[in-house]
């Protein structure tokens, strides 16, 4: 294993999770992921297209009450979770095929034979309020790994912020 994989490995095993940005720069947002969840039994989060300490925060936000036990249930897909403070709500969809995105996550956490680690995409809106999936306000440059849920259901969120 890799100097890079041994700190990732040390970080998840002091924090619980290490978030994972990849292809960002002045030019493009990219995307970040979560490593460790998985190591719980949780779904590993993905979100797209936003500035890396934004991304960094609003996974934390989702993440940290997990691996810490201080969420009152895991993330559930199709619920409307408030994250930054509760300014932002951030909306999980099951990914159909995690293989990809979360590499870093996959390397060094998935069972052999087992197939990729399972994974949420976290969307957020924009600041003009269009969501990354298919709708009448969608922001067409944000990759989709797969469907949206038929329905947004608000729930509670899933921990008071740390």
């Amino acid at each position: 294993m890799d100097d890079y994989f041994i700190k990732v490995r040390e970080i998840v095993s002091e924090h619980g999770v290490m978030i994972q940005a990849v292809g960002t720069g002045e030019d493009s947002a990219g995307f970040a992921y979560t490593v460790g969840l998985a190591e719980i039994e949780e779904p590993e989060l993905i979100v797209f297209g936003l500035r890396p300490e934004v991304a960094q925060d609003i996974l934390n936000d989702l993440a940290l009450p997990i691996v810490r036990g201080q969420a009152a249930r895991p993330l559930s897909p199709g619920l409307n979770y408030q994250v930054l403070a509760g300014d932002v709500p951030a909306w999980p969809i099951e990914v159909k095929d995690s293989n990809e995105h979360p590499a870093v996550a996959n390397r060094l956490l998935a069972v052999p034979c087992q197939g990729p680690l399972r994974a949420l995409q976290v969307g957020c809106p924009d600041p003009t309020a269009r969501w990354p999936w298919p709708s009448a306000r969608h922001r067409p440059t944000t990759p989709l790994l797969a469907p949206a849920h038929p329905t947004v259901r608000t729930a509670t969120p899933p921990t008071n912020r740390a």
